[in-house]
């Protein structure tokens, strides 16, 4: 439980409460995804998907992370049951990882 309270459609006065889950990754090399289930069940929205990774160069990353240079994203998704996170073609590979979502529940 966060403490943030959310809207809840169609009765804006009962507020939903906002769960947060954490999640650790192992390595993901350059081009490659992680992709693992995150066993949450009644999701009705998520609030928030985030992370930060630490890479071989070293340094530390921001999830979903924007590169200016081509094929060096890091992406973070959800579909169905499945966290996933890939790591641009281009970019250093990736030795560890923190996921985090927080969601709405039914």
């Amino acid at each position: 439980v966060t403490g943030e309270r959310w809207f809840n459609e169609p009765d804006n006065l009962s507020k939903r409460q906002t769960y947060r889950e954490v999640f650790t990754v192992g390595a993901i090399a350059a081009g490659g995804n992680a992709t693992f289930a995150h066993l949450i069940t009644g999701i009705v929205a998520f609030t928030r998907m985030y992370g930060t990774c630490i890479t071989d160069t070293p340094d530390y990353r921001p999830i979903p992370y924007a590169s200016v240079a081509a094929n060096s994203n890091i992406d973070l998704r959800v579909q169905g049951p499945n966290i996933i996170v890939a790591n641009g073609a281009a970019a250093p590979n990736i030795t560890s990882a923190i996921i985090v979502l927080e969601y709405l529940l039914n």
